[in-house]
């Protein structure tokens, strides 16, 4: 039986077991007039289970999160289609490492 979306909050852990083997995302980001900027995107968890953005400097997104650096991500599981988290926070450093 197909479930439903639901708004169930789960713990940190268990967000990031969902996020560590799923590589590709949508990142929003807001563009200089208010509108929003979604990427499609390759992204991982760090050891410190922080989520990490594959990306260039010059790269229209990274411009907007260094202006507004409230984001968000939505990753999807690709053997369950309509099973995603979707999660929005501030980004801590926009740029390359």
């Amino acid at each position: 039986m197909p479930r439903t979306a639901t708004a169930d909050r789960v713990d940190r852990g268990a967000l990031i077991e969902f996020l560590g083997p799923r590589h590709r995302a949508v990142l929003l980001t807001r563009r200089s007039g208010g509108g929003v900027q979604l990427s499609p995107v390759t992204c991982g968890v760090d050891a410190e289970g922080r989520v990490v953005v594959s990306t260039y400097p010059q790269r229209a997104k990274v411009a907007n999160a260094r202006r507004e650096p409230a984001v968000s991500l939505c990753r999807k599981d690709p053997r369950a289609p309509h099973r995603s988290q979707a999660r929005g926070g501030p980004c801590t450093r926009a740029g390359t490492i």
